[in-house]
């Protein structure tokens, strides 16, 4: 009952504005307020139209700027991953990786210098008769070519560098040319104690019969001769790795003693 009357209440206000605007539609003020009217609601319609004309334009500009923004920062991702590549080649860094190597070859060269005098000093010592009466040629190792050691596989040369390589042969072939040189000795020139150690150098010569080898070292040549090589134990195993990797040193273990021979 209640919906009802409200419905009519309602066509009653409908009743009644519509007879006000005929009232305003019988005179001239009415018209010309009714024509002011409908000009208005047409300038409304136009800045309506262009509200929505403008709302399309920000929308294009909105999905734009968002499709720059994506662009950027792909962009910035791949200069991210450039940097990170090229962090290997950076001037200073190269700078001190080439100072460095260049060390390390001048110590090699000041090293090397240094074995040399001190050979020579030996050599010219009237007391090292061993030296002086030694005239057989004695088996050396070659140097290591840097293209190949390069191409060594990684597990096999690990760490090592070719200028340590070369620095540690050189220290073998003077451990080398000391034995030889001390078992080549006469024997009136050495003590006893001297001869008991050359004769356990030969009978490890013995040991060697069958095989094609004739030109060895051991541990303890290792630790009597050398200055490098006796402190560092792994850097030793490393670099007798390589030799043997190469084809220029072959391992033999016979009797509990390790000897390595020059092929």
């Amino acid at each position: 009952m209640t919906s009802l009357i409200s419905k009519f209440h309602a066509r009653l206000n409908c009743l009644d504005e519509t007879a006000k605007l005929l009232r305003l539609l019988r005179n001239d003020d009415g018209k010309q307020e009714l024509n002011s009217i409908k000009w208005t609601i047409i300038d409304l319609k136009v800045l309506i139209r262009d509200m929505k004309e403008n709302l399309v334009l920000w929308r294009e500009n909105i999905q734009k700027t968002q499709d720059d923004n994506c662009s950027f920062e792909a962009i910035n991702k791949e200069l991210s991953l450039m940097m990170e590549k090229m962090k290997p080649f950076n001037q200073p860094e190269a700078e001190q990786q080439l100072l460095s190597n260049r060390q390390c070859q001048e110590e090699q060269q000041q090293r090397q210098e240094e074995l040399v005098l001190k050979e020579d000093k030996e050599n010219k010592n009237p007391n090292n008769k061993c030296a002086a009466a030694a005239v057989v040629k004695i088996r050396s190792l070659e140097n290591l070519e840097e293209d190949m050691f390069n191409k060594l596989p990684r597990h096999v040369k690990k760490r090592l560098t070719v200028e340590q390589m070369n620095s540690a042969i050189a220290e073998l072939n003077n451990v080398l040319k000391k034995k030889y040189q001390f078992i080549d000795c006469p024997k009136k020139d050495l003590s006893f104690k001297d001869q008991k150690i050359r004769a356990e150098y030969r009978k490890e010569a013995i040991e060697l019969k069958g095989t094609p080898y004739t030109t060895f070292f051991n541990d303890n040549d290792l630790n009597k001769y050398t200055t490098t090589l006796k402190m560092k134990k792994r850097t030793k195993e490393d670099i007798i790795l390589v030799l043997r990797h190469i084809g220029r040193m072959k391992e033999i273990r016979k009797k509990s003693s390790i000897k390595y021979c020059l092929k």
